[in-house]
């Protein structure tokens, strides 16, 4: 797992989190300039393979959807590590 792949798991593992929300931080702690489209294609890959799941905020019910990650604009997905993500990070991590 790349070190990208790695602290964008780590971002989303105990909240839904949006590309935007996680991407200065993620600068922050990799020392290097992320375009948004970079970390989307990572979070869709991480979706990919059941690490993290995608969904959209509905505000009608004001809850989170499941959702394909690329089905929608990439600022209207928001990401969350699975259970296996989140012990595959905490695997990584210790």
């Amino acid at each position: 797992m790349s070190p990208l792949e790695l602290n964008a798991l780590g971002a989303v593992a105990v909240d839904y989190e949006s590309v935007e929300t996680i991407l200065g931080e993620l600068e922050h702690d990799l020392h290097r300039a992320i375009q948004p489209s970079e970390l989307f294609g990572v979070l869709c890959s991480l979706a990919e393979r059941h690490l993290v799941a995608a969904y959209i905020y509905d505000p009608l019910t004001k809850d989170y959807v499941a959702a394909p990650p690329r089905s929608r604009a990439d600022s209207e997905i928001w990401f969350r590590a699975t259970p296996l993500g989140r012990r595959e990070h905490e695997q990584l991590v210790a």
